[in-house]
């Protein structure tokens, strides 16, 4: 005997359904935006050691370190001091905000969870980099050199999973007039560059080993990423035209 759906059951499984779509939306929201609250701690904690050590720091701050690991910038330590942590709020803001006024916002949130672990990824590289300066600063023999390279990794790294997951928008990811013409040039074009930003990563680790060529392993292999990156959207697209 076949059992009769009531238009009241219906309605009451559809509001069920609903509401159960809107409670998983709004916990993905609330979990996504956990990276973006370990990003303000962190940017707290860099003010809060800014402050915790500046009786101790020189009246004029090492804030530049040439390719041979040598100090050769300098700044008052009032300034010098907030440089990083001010950067590293600038830069958050920046961030989490540049997706409201894409028009394509929407392509964004489908990779909203990776976009902001990259954001996260960022402001530890800065406040990283900042503790290095404060450690630096405060008469410590350390090689700049070798200590930045698993920073610019973490980095690199990062980003080579950000491009897997990407989809077509105007401020993130490889923007080529190819890329931004075409979905398929645009996928093709960030499946390449998510592999040559990891294989970037894995190189930049060099540095630590070899402090020496340091910052050739962080900067060129990410140059010629780039120039193969843009050489390979045109042919891809160019393939597909034809």
């Amino acid at each position: 005997m076949k059992k009769t759906i009531t238009r009241k059951e219906k309605t009451k499984t559809s509001k069920a359904s609903t509401k159960n779509k809107i409670i998983k939306t709004n916990s993905s929201k609330n979990k996504l935006n956990y990276n973006i609250l370990y990003s303000i701690s962190l940017i707290i904690i860099s003010f809060a050691l800014s402050l915790l050590f500046f009786n101790n720091l020189p009246n004029l701050m090492a804030t530049h370190w040439g390719l041979e690991g040598i100090a050769d910038g300098f700044t008052p330590k009032e300034i010098g001091v907030l440089i990083i942590p001010i950067l590293n709020t600038a830069i958050l803001l920046l961030l989490y905000y540049l997706p409201s006024i894409d028009p394509l916002r929407a392509n964004i949130d489908s990779f909203k969870k990776e976009y902001h672990l990259t954001i996260l990824t960022f402001t530890i590289f800065l406040t990283y980099l900042h503790i290095i300066t404060l450690i630096l600063n405060l008469g410590f023999n350390l090689d700049i050199r070798q200590l930045i390279a698993p920073g610019f990794a973490l980095i690199f790294y990062s980003i080579g999973i950000l491009m897997k997951k990407a989809k077509r928008n105007f401020f993130i990811g490889i923007r080529t007039p190819w890329t931004l013409n075409s979905d398929f040039v645009w996928e093709k074009t960030h499946n390449k560059a998510s592999k040559l930003f990891k294989a970037s990563a894995i190189l930049a680790l060099i540095g630590f080993i070899a402090p020496n060529i340091s910052f050739f392993f962080m900067l060129v292999p990410i140059i010629i990423s780039s120039i193969t990156i843009t050489i390979y959207s045109y042919i891809e697209y160019k393939k597909e035209t034809n």
